[in-house]
């Protein structure tokens, strides 16, 4: 034996004695669940398919966006399906919206205003 081995053997005996503690672990593990992913698993199935089936029973109670004549006269929701009282004005909204605007720039003091 030389000098140079019995060092690189000295420093590397925690490694090897960590690795051979390992190949142990493995040998006594079960790898049945390894082997796949686990998407595959049967309880993530489970879930996936409950989560399915929760969305389409919401989409199912949902007004279809689509489909104009089941849509009810007016402005409503289509997730809750609950209508808006005709005071809503929304097809306005820009012509009210420039309406306040130049109101409130109206009330402005006129050293505001010329900035």
């Amino acid at each position: 034996m030389n000098q140079s081995a019995v060092s690189r053997w000295a420093l590397s005996l925690h490694k090897c004695s960590r690795l051979l503690k390992d190949v142990a672990d493995m040998k006594d593990r079960n790898f049945k669940d390894d082997l796949g992913h686990k998407e595959e698993t049967v309880s993530r199935m489970a879930y996936d398919e409950k989560d399915r089936t929760t969305i389409r029973e919401k989409l199912e109670l949902c007004i279809h966006p689509l489909k104009l004549i089941e849509h009810p006269q007016g402005l409503v929701n289509i997730v809750t399906r609950k209508m808006n009282p005709d005071t809503v004005n929304v097809e306005n909204a820009r012509i009210i919206g420039s309406q306040q605007r130049q109101q409130f720039e109206s009330s402005w003091p006129d050293s505001i205003s010329q900035l």
